[in-house]
């Protein structure tokens, strides 16, 4: 690129996420609150543009304003050439593969888009913030104008393309006032998706002011961080932005950044960032005729004292200074001189150090004592890490297999929605059927044929209510049991309404003409019938094969 390389973007979308820096996030619809209003993202599903996409976009928005033009024809050759990345074919598709995702992208501001304009005085006026009660933008189109297949002398694909910015986006950032620059190489340099997010939104919010605070679940959404607000997670993520913050202070530039954790209410967590003034270099000085008199005459500056090793050597075991100024000097990986400092710790609190403990944890750092500890160092490191793999693998799988649940959940209501009532119907009695096969030995015969209780309770209502038909059933029974006696060949007793076979069989019709049920049967119904919904849900599943 010969020219600069900043390209102007409008701070209503650099304020919010055009792309996702979370290749975990897969939610292509999006919604942001902006103070009473909101900012609506929208891309294809599955298609959602990330870091790698944002900077392909900003180098097309630097070609469009370099010329003035909205609509730019290039090739994927110069494009990567340009942004120093391989011209290999997988990047060639990587290249086309931003286009479309940036082609699906639209977003729109309810109430949430500012703007400063021009006034016809300028002298004589100040200029009008304007807020949209919406607007709603489109970011691109493109099309294929010559073969991507086509080849040049050299052999190489050429495939030229024509880019479209849409005509509200692009005047957006030709007209704007309300814009910031981008410097491209920077962006590009930055590598890591959150430092580059940071790049563009962090610097807005330091406008007249040195300190800004924001709420932790709100960062998450302005970010594209698909996070849960836990502890766990707030203090992995302070790590990777704090990680992220050296990437963008090492940038030239006169401020740099630091990043803090406040607790405000309790589980209410907000990040406060703050804005510090960098020191100004200071001129290289003119070298010494004679270096080495001019080092012997010059004090030592013992950086080696600041170090947070070095109080932990001296104070806590005790080791003598010049001995914990070498050892630091010596051991370059910080941890194993954690490694051994805890390992004597251990073997203090367990009483298997007899001598003196500044001396015993000298000793320890000999060269020949070290032995493997830096690979064991190493090593647990490596776990450490593959730990931390593993728990966000099965976080993911966990995260990914609730989602499928729900989209599952979705399908079926979907599908109970559009059917007729005769198809519900059918798929309640196929239901019912087949958790009858499953209960029906669950209730013992007799109890389910005989209930005394409930005969007898009906018995003494028919007695006040229905005394005729009480009586039908008394002779019904009598009968029967006069019956049994003389196929037997015996005589029937005098009182045969005392019976207390004639008391069993009145029981028994009661039961039959009034069919009662005993409280297991009630209970198997009740249970039958709240059943018969999840057991319809079940049906469904198996027939969508979900």
């Amino acid at each position: 690129m010969d020219k600069p390389n900043i390209v102007y973007q409008d701070i209503n979308f650099l304020e919010n996420p055009l792309w996702v820096t979370d290749l975990r996030d897969k939610r292509n619809e999006f919604e942001v609150r902006v103070g009473n209003g909101s900012f609506l993202y929208k891309a294809q599903k599955d298609n959602i543009p990330n870091d790698m996409d944002a900077v392909f976009l900003y180098y097309f928005l630097l070609a469009a304003q370099q010329t003035g033009q909205r609509k730019l024809k290039i090739t994927r050759y110069k494009v990567l050439k340009d942004l120093n990345y391989s011209t290999s074919k997988r990047s060639y598709e990587r290249f086309e593969t931003a286009l479309r995702r940036w082609q699906e992208v639209s977003v729109r501001f309810v109430g949430s888009f500012y703007t400063v304009k021009k006034n016809k005085n300028p002298g004589k006026e100040p200029e009008k913030i304007v807020r949209y009660l919406e607007k709603g933008f489109h970011i691109l189109n493109y099309k294929i104008v010559k073969d991507k297949k086509a080849k040049n002398k050299s052999g190489r694909e050429i495939g030229e393309y024509e880019v479209t910015f849409d005509p509200d986006f692009f005047e957006t950032m030709q007209e704007s006032l309300s814009k910031r620059g981008i410097d491209l190489t920077a962006f590009v340099a930055l590598q890591k998706p959150l430092a580059r997010r940071l790049y563009e939104w962090l610097p807005k919010q330091f406008i007249r002011r040195s300190v800004y605070e924001i709420g932790a679940e709100k960062f998450f959404r302005k970010m594209r961080m698909s996070e849960k607000v836990y502890p766990s997670t707030i203090n992995k993520r302070l790590a990777s932005i704090n990680s992220n913050l050296k990437r963008l202070n090492s940038l030239d530039g006169g401020f740099e950044y630091s990043v803090e954790l406040i607790e405000k209410r309790k589980k209410d967590y907000f990040f406060k960032f703050i804005q510090h003034k960098k020191a100004p270099i200071k001129a290289p000085e003119q070298q010494s005729l004679f270096p080495d008199m001019e080092a012997a005459k010059q004090p030592k500056d013992n950086d080696v004292r600041k170090n947070p090793h070095y109080e932990k050597l001296v104070k806590r075991f005790g080791v003598p200074s010049l001995k914990a100024e070498e050892i630091i000097l010596n051991i370059e990986n910080p941890a194993v001189i954690d490694y051994i400092l805890e390992r004597v710790e251990r073997k203090f609190k367990a009483g298997e150090i007899k001598q003196d403990i500044g001396r015993y944890t000298a000793a320890c750092f000999n060269p020949d004592r070290i032995g493997n500890i830096p690979s064991i160092v190493t090593e647990r490191k490596e776990s450490i890490k593959r730990k931390r793999e593993q728990d966000e693998a099965r976080q993911l799988q966990w995260e990914e297999e609730k989602q499928k649940r729900i989209d599952n959940a979705n399908a079926i209501d979907e599908y109970l929605a559009n059917i007729s009532e005769p198809e519900l119907k059918s798929l309640q009695k196929e239901a019912r059927e087949e958790l009858e096969k499953v209960y029906k030995n669950k209730i013992p015969y007799s109890d389910s044929h005989f209930s005394q209780g409930e005969a007898k309770s009906k018995i003494e209502e028919l007695k006040k209510s229905a005394p005729n038909e009480l009586k039908k059933l008394q002779n019904k029974a009598e009968n029967t049991v006069i019956g049994e006696y003389e196929s037997a060949g015996k005589t029937p007793p005098v009182n045969i309404s005392d019976n207390i076979h004639v008391q069993v069989y009145l029981m028994q019709f009661v039961i039959e003409k009034y069919k009662l049920k005993s409280k297991k049967e009630i209970q198997h119904e009740e249970k039958l019938i709240a059943g018969i919904d999840k057991k319809v849900r079940s049906i469904v599943w198996e027939k969508l094969d979900l």
